[in-house]
């Protein structure tokens, strides 16, 4: 994967955006590992 640009973010902490795999453009989802806590 070549991650390209994130797109948005909602309030669970998903992002979404699109990247290069295999020389195609793909969407992609990532999620947080675990919860999130405030610094």
């Amino acid at each position: 994967w070549d991650l390209r640009a994130a797109m948005g973010i909602n309030d669970r902490g998903q992002i979404v955006g699109y990247g290069l795999k295999d020389g195609q453009t793909r969407a992609f989802l990532l999620e947080p590992a675990g919860p999130m806590s405030a610094r």
